[in-house]
């Protein structure tokens, strides 16, 4: 009998051991996937990809009648006439795109680059850092000032990355969840 008791002993130090590993290791790096796919997700859904968000605010590109309409710089497509109210381009510059007028906000020139540039810092010891190397990454994602043809505008927020981790997702805690059941089933299961 207290054989059986310094087995199950040792078996409960054992799973706990494993348990505490995989919170340091495993989780970490479900969730740092978790994270990643879910503000990846955000460009097709154009709003943080979060319950409760607003869509991201129009671009002015998409706008029909604001100077803006059809932006793409170099482009050479001749300007619809009132598209851009009452603008003349200089010199035969247009500038204008029709493709920039339907490609989703935050796509660049039809590239995903802002999107692919979220990558996972870190993942282990229990702590997850998302990143992004893309330099106007911050202004999109927070908004703010910015120049752009030697003025200073202001750029809306459209968030697609959760900033502070008390401010963590439904989406990423009902995941987190999940991760954490399966996590802790395989390590008993295995222990049997």
């Amino acid at each position: 009998m207290k054989n059986n008791f310094r087995n199950f002993g040792k078996d409960l130090k054992q799973t706990a051991r494993a348990i505490d590993n995989a919170f340091k290791d495993r989780l970490p790096k479900a969730v740092s996937i978790i994270l990643v796919d879910g503000f990846r997700k955000s460009w097709t859904l154009q709003r943080f990809n979060d319950y409760n968000s607003m869509p991201w605010r129009q671009v002015k590109r998409k706008i029909f009648g604001n100077e803006w309409y059809g932006f793409k710089q170099g482009a050479k497509q001749p300007v619809p006439k009132g598209a851009r109210g009452n603008e003349r381009p200089l010199k035969g510059i247009t500038n204008f795109s029709r493709a920039a007028t339907t490609r989703n906000i935050l796509f660049g020139d039809g590239s995903n680059k802002l999107q692919e540039s979220i990558f996972v810092y870190r993942a282990s010891n229990g702590i997850v850092i998302i990143a992004t190397d893309s330099d106007h990454a911050k202004i999109h994602n927070e908004g703010g000032l910015f120049r752009s043809f030697g003025k200073t505008r202001r750029m809306p927020q459209r968030q697609f990355m959760n900033i502070a981790p008390n401010k963590q997702s439904k989406l990423l805690q009902d995941n987190s969840v999940k991760k954490i059941e399966k996590i802790i089933l395989t390590i008993i299961q295995n222990k049997r």
